[in-house]
């Protein structure tokens, strides 16, 4: 019996691609979203997403650094910015949940649009190690909810 099942191990994709949704129907411009080891998601337990967001829009506050919002289901979101290839160069908690709403997460992306985030938000630690039955049933809803939704565009 395998350690993973691959497809829980990417249940957070269409959370993910719900908050993405939500910075682009805010204007806050999201120049890519990469999911770093889902290719190896039966050896790399943790789930990892960055949205990197528009240099354009994030130049004024951060001058020619990259800036990224950063999930990790350990940690939650995070705002990270740094040298070209290195957004964690600086990274602060973003938001207190692991899973907060996409409207949580765009109020934290414009806050750090106007400047670099100072302090840490306090949120729950946990590790990627330990089976979290909530944790797993707030992110299955974002998947029922995108599979719903493109059943009845088809």
């Amino acid at each position: 019996m395998p350690l993973l099942d691959l497809p829980d191990q990417l249940t957070h994709r269409a959370y993910i691609r719900a908050v993405a949704a939500a910075l682009a129907a805010a204007d806050v411009p999201v120049s890519a979203v990469s999911y770093p080891h889902d290719e190896e998601a039966d050896l790399v337990l943790l789930r990892r997403a960055v949205l990197d967001l528009d240099m354009r829009a994030t130049w004024r506050a951060y001058g020619d650094q990259e800036v990224s919002l950063l999930w990790t289901d350990e940690a939650g979101w995070s705002v990270g910015w740094g040298p070209a290839g290195d957004v964690c160069g600086a990274s602060v908690t973003a938001c207190r949940s692991l899973v907060p709403e996409p409207a949580e997460v765009v109020s934290a992306a414009r806050a750090a649009l106007t400047a670099p985030p100072t302090e840490d938000l306090p949120c729950p630690f946990r590790s990627c190690m330990d089976h979290d039955e909530e944790l797993e049933a707030v992110l299955d809803v974002y998947t029922f909810n995108e599979t719903a939704h493109q059943e009845g565009q088809s």
